[in-house]
């Protein structure tokens, strides 16, 4: 599975023509990430990105934001693992809720206070976790070798190291970063989902 995650700052021409490629393409999922937009320009954008993917059936996730999620009526929501907990009881209505993890403990809590599935991360160096040190594969296979739930892998994945991802056994990958620079999004998500779908089949 492809789970795309937006960055509009990435993006070099208008993002809303860009996020319509990708959403053409057919992602399992696209991550409405944004987190510079202050409440009322998240809404907004929110409301134009959900009605390009109403057009092309594919689910969007609020990220952060419940209130805006449960307004808006969208039944997915990404959230930190602090919001997550914070908030575990307030999900109501929401029939797919992930949550970014980056600790085993972390993934072992959101397994146990019913989060559907995981974004482990960062796996490799990064721009936008530059002065973080990547937390590697190994790290990722021991999470999924002890929790249930979907796991999806983010951070500096891309069509060179996609396959090192995979053989972890996750479920899927998270893009952002070689998505929003793409000058070509469509065939690129294709480009992974290629590789995603034939890695699953051998």
């Amino acid at each position: 599975m492809l789970i795309v995650v937006t960055n509009k700052n990435l993006v070099k021409n208008d993002f809303l023509i860009h996020i319509e490629e990708i959403i053409k393409a057919k992602p399992f999922k696209i991550i409405l990430r944004e987190k510079e937009l202050n409440r009322s320009q998240y809404y907004n954008l929110a409301k134009k990105v959900i009605a390009i993917s109403n057009r092309y059936n594919v689910e969007i996730a609020i990220h952060n934001n419940i209130g805006i999620g449960k307004s808006l009526n969208i039944e997915s929501i990404h959230l930190p693992f602090k919001k997550f907990i914070e908030n575990k009881d307030n999900l109501d209505g929401f029939k797919s809720i992930g949550v970014s993890i980056h600790s085993l403990e972390e993934a072992k809590s959101v397994e146990e206070n019913n989060g559907d599935y995981i974004l482990v991360g960062h796996i490799f160096k990064t721009q936008s976790k530059k002065n973080l040190p990547p937390r590697g594969l190994k790290f990722l296979k021991e999470i999924k070798t002890q929790v249930k739930i979907p796991i999806y892998a983010i951070g500096g994945i891309n069509l060179k190291t996609i396959n090192s991802v995979l053989k972890t056994g996750v479920d899927g990958v998270a893009i952002m970063s070689d998505l929003m620079n793409s000058n070509d999004p469509y065939k690129k998500v294709l480009k992974y989902k290629n590789v995603v779908h034939d890695f699953k089949i051998r």
